[in-house]
């Protein structure tokens, strides 16, 4: 990674050098001294690395596994193949091992214009990666139940469902698919 930007964060640091090598969300834990710095290495990722949502990703989840963290009220996003949706926490299991979510009201900013150049079947968006919602709860949402995996993942259906990433509230749209 030739040209990088330095990461200060050991967590970011060491997901950034041991990616592609495979999912090693677990060794990372024992570079974990606080939920702070792993909220603070999603924070120098965003900024340095924002194209690489999969170290995001990975954080998400091990934040909130830190026992305790998780209550209701805390945003979710429930991932489909490409496009994802905005959900709040409406109950957690006395184990802490599932949780009950709604699907929030999502409001795409009226600054996003999608740019549309051709390619593709029709066109291509450049810009989608700039979305910006404004987030509700909607206590009439879709109601969805996760169950945390063994691999420390969150999802709908088991493990060939559907992920959730638990704390970040995130809807996107994807316009080329």
């Amino acid at each position: 990674m030739n040209n990088e930007p330095i990461l200060n964060n050991p967590v970011a640091k060491y997901l950034i050098e041991n990616w592609p090598n495979g999912n090693k969300t677990d060794k990372v834990w024992q570079e974990i001294e606080s939920l702070k710095q792993v909220e603070e290495a999603i924070k120098e990722l965003k900024e340095k690395y924002p194209h690489y949502t999969q170290f995001i990703t990975q954080l998400d989840d091990l934040r909130l596994n830190f026992k305790g963290q998780l209550k209701v009220g805390d945003g979710v996003t429930l991932c489909f193949y490409t496009d994802c949706k905005a959900g709040t926490i409406t109950e957690i299991s006395k184990s802490g091992k599932a949780i009950t979510f709604k699907v929030d009201n999502a409001k795409l900013s009226p600054d996003f214009k999608p740019e549309v150049v051709l390619g593709g079947f029709v066109g291509h968006c450049t810009n989608q990666d700039k979305q910006t919602y404004t987030y509700t709860p909607d206590e009439h949402g879709i109601q969805y139940t996760a169950k945390l995996s063994t691999n420390g993942r969150w999802y709908v259906g088991g493990k060939k469902g559907l992920r959730v990433l638990v704390g970040v509230r995130n809807t996107f749209y994807d316009y080329n698919f």
